[in-house]
């Protein structure tokens, strides 16, 4: 209370605050002299504390304004007296032969891409980095109470922690971040890096596939007997992670090795992760699987569609386009390997050779479809196969036709016809014949016009037996075949028949005279 006083009134009469006006008091009727002394005595105690109140909230802030200064002045003289004789090239041991125990631990803070084409995983990590330098201890006290201080990481020793499996870009990590320093000599560093390590993908079940990439760290120059890698918990911390829209992670777990590299005799230690993901099928499977699985449908109605519509072929090209035009999209996303061929990819490729096939097939179709009797002939191997084979590997028959139409069909047409028309105009031609005076050149047109009307019979004959022989032979009620079975007259005796009737008939037209004239 006193050291404040003193402060008043050492203090200039203009910084004090001004004086709050009081109203004026009102006329007092004349008090004894006791109370007079009593009313200055309230007004001087009032402004004495006001004052007091006043100097206690400068004086506060001088002291801390002092404290500051005082601290900065601590932390500028600490950090001058650390590292006025430091090298950050020596390892910070006191004896050489013993190692750098360095903890280390990957947080993963976002899975930025996973390059199929070029099989690279481009990952956002922070790497923490806990060691302990003899060097940089201190005591609190000496330096104003400062038990921690932040320095630039390029101008402490760092270790030289890469990652062994790095694809593109530089391998250490940027050293413009700041080192924390505690008064106990432990150096905390947490640098960021974006890296791009190599994976081996395999795409055989894409776009369901899991991968397993890895991640190796260690020290690059320093074997285990110099440094000695600690590992901080068992998996990459994933507090901070940031959800990837096409992959997710299922573990990432850590191990530490030692290994014996062929190049050197020493034990290097190293820390890897392993790192497994699947990938998300809702896009590819919205985009790619169903619109192929519907297209591969359609070939199916290549063969339902009707021949005369004339756009089945068009139909199968269209089919075959569109599958090779997601087999390109395909091959666009997948690396161009020759290892592993997606099942997709195979699934394409062969729905694309039935679609060639189908195509091959309407072709064909269309082919018999329009041939008529007029333009082709059917062959004797495709009545053998479609009319006996096939239905006999199929376990079918073919529908027996009936051979009475096709009598009365060729006798109605054929052979009745011309006998009837035969018949009349024979007795016409006799009748004519006896009515007429029986010249030399009246004999000579009868004889001739009954010449042509026997060859007619004989034409009408040999209709008959013709159409015999097609019944038996190819309308058979014995399945429809065109074997011959038992009873049938083989095809020799056919040929042999048709060709003596026309040879008949042949005869009969070149003959100079009439038989029996």
């Amino acid at each position: 209370m006193i050291c404040f006083m003193l402060l008043s009134a050492l203090l200039p009469l203009p910084l004090l605050p001004p004086l709050p006006l009081l109203p004026p008091l009102p006329r007092l009727p004349r008090l004894p002299l006791t109370q007079d002394i009593q009313i200055i005595r309230f007004i001087i105690f009032k402004r004495m504390k006001d004052t007091l109140c006043f100097v206690v909230r400068a004086c506060s802030f001088l002291l801390f304004l002092l404290r500051r200064g005082s601290c900065s002045d601590a932390e500028h003289k600490l950090f001058s007296v650390i590292f006025s004789s430091y090298n950050q090239h020596i390892r910070p041991v006191e004896n050489v032969t013993d190692p750098v125990v360095v903890q280390f631990e990957v947080s993963m803070s976002q899975l930025v891409k996973v390059d199929e084409l070029n099989q690279i995983m481009e990952t956002n990590l922070w790497l923490r980095h806990i060691w302990n330098d003899y060097k940089l201890r201190w005591n609190p006290k000496d330096f104003g109470g400062v038990e921690f201080i932040r320095v630039p990481s390029n101008r402490i020793w760092k270790p030289d922690i890469v990652l062994y499996n790095n694809a593109v870009g530089d391998f250490q990590v940027d050293d413009k971040t700041k080192a924390l320093l505690r008064h106990n000599g432990d150096v905390t560093w947490i640098p960021p890096a974006i890296f791009k390590s190599s994976c081996k993908i395999d795409v055989t079940y894409f776009p369901f596939d899991y991968q397993n990439c890895t991640m190796k760290f260690g020290s690059w120059t320093y074997d285990k007997a110099k440094i000695d890698l600690v590992l901080i918990g068992s998996t990459v911390n994933l507090k901070d992670f940031w959800e990837s829209g096409e992959w997710t992670i299922i573990d990432a777990p850590g191990y530490k090795h030692d290994i014996k590299y062929n190049c050197c005799e020493e034990i290097y230690t190293d820390i890897t992760y392993s790192l497994y993901i699947r990938r998300l099928p809702l896009f590819y499977t919205v985009n790619m699987i169903i619109p192929c699985l519907l297209i591969s449908f359609l070939t199916v109605l290549v063969f339902y569609l009707p021949s005369d519509c004339g756009e089945k072929i068009t139909l199968c090209i269209s089919v075959l386009l569109s599958l090779t035009v997601f087999l390109l999209v395909i091959t666009e996303t997948i690396p161009s390997t020759s290892l592993v061929i997606p099942l997709i990819g195979e699934y394409l490729l062969f729905t694309m050779i039935f679609v060639t096939l189908s195509i091959v097939i309407t072709v064909f179709v269309l082919n018999v479809h329009y041939r008529t009797p007029k333009t082709h002939t059917m062959p004797r191997w495709v009545r053998s196969v479609f009319l006996g084979l096939l239905p006999r590997a199929i376990h079918s028959h073919a529908e027996a036709v009936q051979a009475q139409p096709m009598a009365e069909l060729l006798s109605c047409w054929g052979t009745d016809f011309l006998r009837s028309a035969w018949l009349r105009m024979h007795s016409s031609l006799g009748s004519r014949c006896r009515k007429i005076l029986l010249t030399q050149g009246a004999m000579s047109w009868c004889v001739e016009e009954e010449r042509w009307w026997m060859l007619m019979a004989k034409t009408v004959m040999m209709m008959e037996s013709v159409t015999n022989i097609m019944v038996k032979t190819r309308y058979s009620p014995m399945r429809g075949m065109a074997f011959e079975e038992e009873g049938m007259i083989s095809s020799m005796t056919r040929r042999k028949t048709v060709r003596d009737t026309r040879t008949e008939v042949h005869r009969e037209i070149f003959s100079p005279q009439l038989e029996g004239r």
